[in-house]
């Protein structure tokens, strides 16, 4: 909640202290080395410019709109940067994961009543694995984020 940063103190802004917690990264993401740059960067912000704004989240939200302007996306119903969330909610659901799971994966509050809220805070190590090894879409091509330049990536933020 708090980092320094230029050598000032300052209060990262966060949602709700379910966004707080840990996530689980798909295992692409290591295929393709954003992992092994990510633990590269220590302990700075993975995208330095965008934490520096005013409102990083609704900055990076609007950041991604242009992106998706850029490469062709409809800004029709479904097709916006916060459905990407959506998207995955609905695609774990049907791979059988948890209602619960998918709410802490996500930095959802968990429960809709008071039984929904006993028990761990995280995953299990079994429920973690079980998300990092989900089959991906056969249907959508990934291989254009092998061989990113993620300084760039991260520099263009």
């Amino acid at each position: 909640g708090i980092v320094q940063t230029d050598g000032r103190w300052k209060r990262v802004p966060i949602k709700n202290s379910a966004s707080a917690s840990f996530f689980v990264f798909h295992n692409f993401l290591s295929e393709i080395g954003f992992i092994q740059w990510a633990k590269e960067q220590g302990d700075q912000f993975l995208f330095p410019e965008l934490i520096k704004l005013k409102d990083p989240s609704k900055s990076a939200s609007s950041y991604m709109a242009r992106l998706f302007e850029e490469a062709g996306i409809k800004g029709s119903r479904g097709e916006v940067f916060h459905s990407l969330r959506g998207g995955y909610i609905a695609d774990t659901g049907d791979q059988n994961i948890e209602k619960r799971d998918r709410q802490m994966q996500v930095g959802h509050e968990v429960g809709d009543d008071e039984h929904d809220k006993y028990g761990f805070r995280t995953l299990t190590e079994r429920k973690a694995r079980a998300l990092a090894n989900l089959p991906l879409n056969p249907d959508i091509d990934l291989s254009m984020f092998r061989g990113l330049d993620f300084d760039k990536f991260a520099r263009s933020c």
